[in-house]
């Protein structure tokens, strides 16, 4: 059920179409939950996919890079429901200028995270269509499922064809907090689209949340199917940040140029 506020107040949507369906950009997401996780990962697995020579990941140590792992479940969108697990690796655009760990510092405290977008299963077709076409992000359809079970939310991607595993992703379900003002995250992404850098912003609006640092807060299971390679390659390990936001509105403005 989507909770009323001025989130949206103010954002001038225009029409536009994907592959024959109407749609609205930016694209408003009025309900949804999410899990995210912020991992170490292999830094040479990560400059390896990154598709521009002006996107640099963050640095935290030598060969230590830095990997968010984000569940969504979109449940009131203007492209309809749908699922999504995005991994994103931690970037600098044009070499930036601070050293990686501080980088990493100042986008946790301003909750502004900056990343290259390496997977992106979603449960539907237009959701495949629209971030294709528009944002050319790596997305591909999957059969996805959420399921709460012994105090967790189990998030599953299999392949729609013959239904085999690709990843599964595990998050703790503390309890929450809920604000009298709703905190406000930023997603800053970076895809290359004919050849020239983006960037496109997804805003949320959390009205519940929790956050751990336990290491078993969260748990990432990729198989060797071909979909998972990013994954696999860039071996998330140790959990630096995790949360849990039940409820939450969401954002998604066009790309810009960089």
């Amino acid at each position: 059920m989507s909770v009323p506020n001025a989130f949206f107040d103010g954002v001038v949507q225009s029409p536009i179409e994907i592959r024959g369906q109407a749609c609205k950009s930016p694209a408003f997401y009025r309900d949804l939950g999410m899990m995210m996780a912020v991992m170490t990962c292999d830094l040479k697995a990560a400059r390896a996919l990154m598709p521009s020579p002006r996107l640099e990941p963050l640095a935290l140590l030598p060969g230590v890079g830095l990997v968010g792992i984000n569940c969504f479940e979109y449940r009131d969108t203007d492209i309809g429901p749908y699922d999504e697990v995005g991994l994103s690796v931690a970037v600098q655009v044009d070499g930036g200028w601070m050293p990686g760990v501080l980088a990493a510092a100042r986008s946790q405290l301003a909750r502004s995270y900056h990343g290259y977008v390496a997977s992106l299963p979603v449960s539907t077709e237009i959701a495949v269509h629209g971030g294709v076409d528009f944002f050319n992000y790596p997305k591909y359809l999957a059969r996805m499922a959420f399921d709460t079970r012994a105090g967790r939310l189990e998030c599953s991607v299999r392949d729609p064809a013959g239904d085999e595993p690709i990843a599964s992703f595990s998050g703790a379900r503390p309890a929450t907090d809920r604000p009298s003002e709703p905190e406000q995250v930023e997603f800053f992404s970076y895809p290359v689209k004919d050849g020239r850098l983006l960037r496109a912003r997804f805003v949320l609006n959390i009205h519940e949340r929790a956050s751990s640092l336990s290491g078993s807060a969260f748990r990432v299971r990729a198989t060797d199917h071909p979909r998972a390679a990013a994954l696999r390659a860039l071996s998330p390990g140790r959990l630096l940040y995790y949360l849990y936001a039940p409820r939450c509105e969401g954002i998604l403005y066009p790309p810009e140029p960089v």
